[in-house]
């Protein structure tokens, strides 16, 4: 939710001139925000969901009638399986947001759309969604992992079980295969397709990253223990594994102290170095050249210096797959009749 709040911020005409720079976490730029439209159906499910017609009668309603409500709502009203965490978001409404902050962006591919950026993702993006949906499902992992890929991307979906295992051979577990599509689809490769496209030909003011550290502090009903699943990165962002009553190893502190230092100078200076009169106390993170893809690749003891993570992968999503979101942006809802009184 916060990357995809600062990429509405870049976009909406309300916010222009007000952020020196951004940091941009794990955003699924291949999910669109919904239109007006989606928003008014997907509130009158809800409400449906709830036995409501009324604010009035919404007001009466528990915490536990809202989240069961909630729960119902998320899995069966949706364009896309794997937007179901994503039933709540910005919506294009004309006013505070115009259009889609990836097309904003890649539509001034000089770059000038985007303040000095840090962007990137984690290497195991798709994990906790995808296994979220196969718990909730009735099918067994291959069904599943046939229904998700074919749902997702139409005829298309034998090219990309293809191309995966051209690259990383047949599965041995599909819910880890079609996480890893997932992750690369909606995350990975268009994160890299943004920043490629904006460096093209000059070198812009972005950082580019990829979080390969899993968390190891909570074991217990936490099925990411061990994977640098979406979000794993916030607990070394912050330093908060204290809040599992647990303390950092030395490698993760340090992996910690890192992350912290690189995000406060870019917050401060626009830049995740320090300054050129200044002790750089950890690697110098160079700028993103679409020609090498270079990115910090941040896993213990220390963050490093790589390029062109997963880019035969991307490759292949760039030519194929992403003029399906003009289909994807267009407004999935043909009309409903419940007008709620507020």
């Amino acid at each position: 939710a916060g990357a995809m709040s600062v990429a509405a911020h870049i976009q909406s005409p309300q916010s222009q001139g007000l952020f020196d720079s951004v940091i941009i976490e794990s955003n699924p730029w291949a999910i669109p925000f919904r239109k007006l439209a989606d928003a008014d159906y997907l509130g009158e499910q809800f409400m449906r969901k709830l036995g409501c017609l009324t604010k009035d009668c919404f007001f009466t309603k528990s915490t536990s009638d809202i989240l069961i409500a909630q729960a119902f709502h998320f899995y069966s009203i949706t364009p896309n399986p794997l937007s179901t965490s994503l039933s709540w978001t910005p919506i294009i409404d004309d006013t505070y947001l115009t259009e889609q902050p990836y097309d904003y962006i890649m539509d001034k591919a000089d770059g000038s759309s985007l303040p000095p950026a840090v962007i990137g993702t984690t290497t195991d993006e798709g994990y906790l969604f995808v296994k979220r949906l196969e718990i909730a499902s009735t099918m067994n992992a291959e069904e599943f992992y046939y229904s998700m890929l074919i749902y997702d991307f139409g005829y298309r979906y034998q090219s990309v079980i293809e191309e995966y295992n051209k690259v990383y051979g047949k599965p041995v577990d599909y819910i880890d295969r079609l996480s890893l599509i997932s992750g690369d689809y909606i995350f990975l490769c268009p994160t890299r397709k943004l920043v490629a496209t904006i460096s093209q030909g000059q070198q812009k003011d972005i950082w580019s990253y990829l979080w390969d550290r899993g968390v190891t502090y909570n074991e217990t009903d936490n099925f990411c223990y061990k994977r640098p699943c979406h979000g794993s990165e916030l607990w070394f962002v912050f330093g908060t594994v204290s809040l599992w009553g647990q303390k950092f190893t030395s490698n993760d502190l340090n992996l910690s102290r890192q992350l912290q230092t690189y995000w406060k100078n870019m917050a401060n200076k626009g830049n995740p170095n320090t300054l050129p009169n200044e002790t750089q106390q950890f690697p110098k993170w160079p700028r993103y050249e679409s020609g090498t893809g270079v990115q910090m690749f941040f896993n213990k003891p220390i963050g490093s210096v790589r390029y062109n993570y997963s880019h035969v992968i991307c490759d292949f999503f760039d030519t194929i797959v992403y003029e399906q979101l003009d289909t994807l942006r267009s407004s999935f809802v043909a009309g409903s009749s419940l007008h709620l009184e507020v």
